[in-house]
């Protein structure tokens, strides 16, 4: 018998069940800091873009600055996240303040929160494209490009991993290719 649990963990909790041994290994976002002897290896990019419901929704072809955008409610994970801490520097980069109006759990809230009108929020291109070809969000075109994000596979060196976690680990590395 072989069992599995999937848990749902911002990348930091992610990084600290694997700290704590809770965990054999872990599949999160970037950025990561990871600490003592892990390690990472990423499994894909993704690019997020980023999104607003019919409310927020911009001209199509209109190629917005972010600084056109300060006045509008955010929608992101909350601070201390790895996609808070990608989304503050961002803003940064760009001498600007990523001020955050509402705060989701999971990317799929920020998705839902788009939809029902509560603001702005960057959202995977891959996942947004059929909702966007549905009409129920829109993306907003923007001058500046968020960087590109990984996922990325993290283990704890010193952690003998069994025979069921290096197949799953192994699945993991060749369906991402």
């Amino acid at each position: 018998d072989v069992k599995i649990k999937l848990t749902n963990h911002s990348t930091n909790q992610a990084v600290n069940a694997l700290k704590a041994g809770l965990v054999d290994f872990a599949v999160v976002t970037t950025p990561v800091n990871l600490t003592g002897d892990m390690k990472s290896e990423s499994l894909c990019s993704f690019h997020d873009i980023l999104i607003a419901g019919p409310k927020y929704s911009q001209p199509d072809n209109k190629i917005i600055h972010l600084e056109e955008l300060q006045d509008y409610p955010f929608i992101s994970l909350a601070e201390g996240t790895g996609t808070h801490d990608h989304y503050t520097k961002f803003f940064y980069d760009n001498n600007l303040h990523f001020n955050l109006d509402l705060e989701a759990s999971t990317t799929d809230q920020v998705l839902a929160m788009v939809q029902a009108n509560l603001g702005l929020g960057f959202y995977p291109e891959e996942l947004a494209s059929e909702y966007i070809m549905r009409g129920e969000i829109f993306p907003v075109n923007l001058y500046e490009s968020a960087p590109d994000r990984d996922i990325v596979l993290i283990r704890e060196s010193r952690h003998t991993e069994s025979i069921a976690a290096k197949k799953l680990i192994n699945f993991l590395k060749h369906t991402t290719d």
